[in-house]
């Protein structure tokens, strides 16, 4: 486990007992043009153990910036439930379609072991993919990532305190939380050449 001890300082510490707990399950098939698959997963990672980790910039933290992480509290950065459903279409024997739907549930924060302040949101996010077959060797591709342009963060981490340093412009900021923005819209077209 990293603990932060300072401005991009930290150790890590290993954690007596952890535990992930669950299931996977998917299932396909398929009906005339249509083939698809849906798959969940269910994942409960906890700290199995109570111990005392170090988060300075967490507001619940002791005045050696200790937190108090308790039995059955959950591990940062991992999502419970995790959806995908997966579909293609053949239109005609050359172009196929197909459609994306990934959904991820809330995660709690690095550096909030203790689960006591406010999670990184789920989202879901929607794909479309294409691909016409010129002829045997040759297949046309084209991929939008992210169709909808929907914004949503796929990490976070507590961060560091803004006033460690002296600058004018920051002096009003509380403790930042850091989050890793999602990608926005993209597309691609490629040819596939198969020898």
């Amino acid at each position: 486990l990293f603990q932060t001890t300072g401005r991009a300082t930290g150790l890590f510490a290993n954690v007596d007992k952890t535990i992930r707990t669950g299931f996977e399950s998917s299932i396909r098939g398929q009906r005339e043009n249509l083939n698809w698959m849906l798959s969940y997963s269910n994942i409960r990672a906890t700290f199995e153990d109570d111990f005392s980790a170090l988060s300075p910039n967490h507001d619940f933290a002791d005045e050696e910036g200790e937190i108090s992480v308790r039995k059955g509290d959950h591990i940062p950065g991992i999502p419970q439930h995790q959806f995908k459903l997966v579909t293609n279409y053949q239109l005609n024997d050359n172009l196929n379609i197909g459609l994306d739907v990934l959904r991820n549930s809330s995660r709690f924060l690095r550096g909030d072991e203790s689960n006591q302040l406010e999670e990184v949101d789920d989202y879901t996010v929607v794909n479309f993919r294409t691909r016409y077959q010129i002829n045997d060797k040759f297949e046309v591709y084209a991929i939008i990532q992210n169709l909808f342009d929907k914004e949503f963060e796929t990490f976070g981490l507590l961060g560091e305190e803004p006033n460690e340093i002296a600058v004018p412009v920051i002096q009003e900021f509380e403790v930042p939380v850091f989050l890793g923005p999602a990608p926005p819209r993209a597309a691609y077209i490629g040819l596939r050449y198969s020898f």
